[in-house]
């Protein structure tokens, strides 16, 4: 039963990470948060959290936010970039994986690609439900939508 146990609790955290980024204006008070969290992510979740978090951060100063400060300085000091794809105009899923795994691209690199396309697949999905529900696009149109940005984010 120990065994079982620690079995279970090893698969519920396998590649799990979760984090949340408070954001302050210059007189101390919170004016926001950001919060990610990744499930059955194995490899560079941390790094996944990070973009995510440091992203948030940024859309809430581009859109106006007053922040002058954030719980954790380091999350917006680091460098997200990672390379260019080299066998396609954008990195999906299935090709950041096998970059991954050949060795092309690092477990930081992948982590950051991760976030990048799953936060685009999202924005996307978010994009089109509302067109649809707004009436700018058919039913037909938003499926369409969803379909291509499926493909976008899992390849082929």
């Amino acid at each position: 039963m120990k065994h079982l146990a620690i079995v279970v609790l090893t698969i519920t955290l396998f590649g799990c990470a979760s984090g949340q980024l408070d954001l302050y204006n210059a007189n101390g008070k919170k004016v926001g948060e950001c919060t990610a969290g990744y499930d059955w992510h194995p490899y560079g979740v941390k790094d996944s959290v990070d973009w995510l978090l440091n992203w948030c951060a940024q859309q809430a100063i581009a859109q106006g936010m007053e922040v002058v400060r954030v719980s954790e300085p380091a999350i917006l000091q680091k460098d997200y970039s990672y390379p260019k794809p080299t066998a396609a105009d954008y990195w999906t899923k299935k090709s950041s994986k096998a970059a991954f795994h050949a060795n092309i691209i690092t477990e930081t690199e992948y982590g950051y690609i991760l976030a990048d396309i799953e936060n685009q697949f999202y924005l996307r999905n978010v994009d089109a439900q509302k067109q649809f529900e707004q009436g700018e696009i058919s039913e037909e149109d938003y499926r369409q939508l969803l379909e291509k940005s499926a493909l976008i984010f899992y390849g082929d």
